[in-house]
């Protein structure tokens, strides 16, 4: 007997059994959160259909892999990161995120600065980027914004 379990929740399914686990997720969102997730998918099978005949290696598969499964704030940061050090300001791959999505990146990245005090300054310019150009701030490095939920 095959034991089925859900990749996103880990339920224990019969055979040939479905979770609905994201579908009930989806069916919680409000709206605009919908809109955006059906925005962001169907961008991501655009671009999908466009690569289809580019080969890629083991690593940039696991990449988007992870980034496919990343969190709003996990999307920003990767964003940031890529962005940051670059002539690319990446306002085309964080249209429709709000203010409080970029401060709780803010937020993760200072996280990632006490754990890994190697990248730091990769993550301080990441911060940098998404105040500057997302945020539309100018004030000192090192002040950390507040998440309004």
């Amino acid at each position: 007997m095959e034991n089925n379990i859900c990749q996103y929740c880990g339920a224990h399914l019969g055979p040939g059994e479905v979770c609905d686990c994201v579908l009930s997720k989806y069916n919680r969102l409000t709206p605009e959160n919908r809109r955006r997730l059906d925005s962001f998918a169907f961008a991501l099978v655009d671009a999908q259909s466009r690569v289809r005949d580019i080969e890629l290696t083991e690593e940039e598969r696991k990449f988007l892999n992870r980034f496919h499964k990343a969190d709003t704030a996990e999307k920003i940061v990767t964003v940031a990161i890529m962005c940051s050090g670059s002539e690319k300001d990446g306002l085309d791959m964080v249209e429709g995120y709000i203010r409080s999505d970029f401060k709780r990146a803010i937020k993760q990245l200072r996280v990632l600065q006490g754990k890994h005090p190697e990248y730091a300054d990769l993550y301080e310019e990441a911060i940098e980027h998404i105040r500057r150009v997302w945020l539309h701030k100018e004030e000192p490095a090192g002040q950390e914004d507040e998440v309004t939920a």
